[in-house]
This record gives structure tokens, C-alpha cells and sequence, in this order.
């Protein structure tokens, strides 16, 4: 990782929680754009949720739609699990540590996570989430890290997938 600390300058530092989304969703399509190859295609999104009956499960499995069934695990930290998995996703040629694409990959991971901080502040509720097809025809991506975090009376989903 580049070592940097996103979170001090200044369009990081004074973005507010909806300006934080925005440009998060731009980060993500950038990332979307790199890290895609020619035998896969990867899915970042960003979505929330007003939190329903007082339970993260169910408001996981609102924003998933029909068909798929969350399991929910405790996560420790949100950023430690993308930090861990984002740059790690490139075409099997562009992975060297080290290499341009790598790093470029890591510090707007880094960002990323700079930014999703301005959403989710330190010690929120985090979870690991496992989806499962319960019903015929549903699809969610072979490869996946999908991250659940309440935040007051909302529930924020980022899910991280590769497909062939």
C-alpha cells in the first residue's frame, strides 16, 4: 500500500457524507475500468437502505432483491477486508506488486476507503456478507466481497464481484 494518508487532504477532509458518496461512485466506476479484463468483468456498487424493523439482515436482504439469501458475518474492519481484496483483482498479468497498474489500483483503493470513512465512521456495526441463490434463475457473482454497514438508521452495501 502506498502508505499515504488519504483522509487528510483537503476534497477528503471537508467532503460531506452525500459528496463522499458521489465521488465514491466515481472511484468505484474507475476501478470497475481497471480492474476488468478480457475473460472477466468486475461489479462495484454502493447502495443503502433505511434500516428495517431494527435488523441489519433484513435490510441486507432488501437490497438484494429476490431469489438471493444473506448470511451475515461479523466483520472487524470494513477497511481492512477492502484494502485486503481490491488490488489484488487485476488480470493475472497485471499483479505484480509493485507494477504501475498495482499501485495505481492500491492508492485509489486507498481512497476508497479515505472516502467511504466519511460515510462510516470508525467502529460502525461491520459484516462480512455470504449471498446465496435460493431461487431458480437468481445470479450473483462467482467471485465476491460484499460488506454490510449500519450507520444510525441506515444499512450501506458495497458489494466488490468479478465474473467470468
Amino acid at each position: 500500500m502506498t502508505g499515504f494518508d488519504w483522509a487528510r487532504i483537503e476534497p477528503v477532509a471537508d467532503a460531506t457524507p452525500d459528496e463522499a458518496v458521489e465521488m465514491i461512485e466515481r472511484t468505484l466506476r474507475i476501478l470497475e475500468d481497471l480492474l476488468c479484463g478480457t475473460n472477466h468483468s468486475v461489479s462495484l456498487r454502493l447502495s443503502q437502505q433505511p434500516l428495517i424493523k431494527g435488523s441489519v439482515s433484513r435490510s441486507a436482504e432488501a437490497l438484494l432483491g429476490d431469489g438471493l439469501r444473506p448470511t451475515l458475518s461479523p466483520l472487524a474492519s470494513w477497511s481492512r477486508a477492502i484494502l485486503d481484496v481490491l488490488p489484488g483483482w487485476f488480470a493475472p498479468a497485471h499483479a505484480a506488486e509493485g507494477s504501475p497498474p498495482r499501485r495505481l489500483a492500491e492508492g485509489l483503493t486507498e481512497w476508497l476507503v479515505a472516502l467511504l470513512g466519511q460515510v462510516w465512521p470508525p467502529g460502525v456495526e461491520a459484516y462480512l456478507m455470504d449471498v446465496k441463490a435460493v431461487e431458480k434463475g437468481a445470479f450473483w457473482d462467482v467471485d465476491y466481497v460484499d460488506i454490510v454497514v449500519r450507520v444510525g438508521a441506515k444499512v450501506w452495501h458495497l458489494h466488490i464481484g468479478r465474473s467470468d
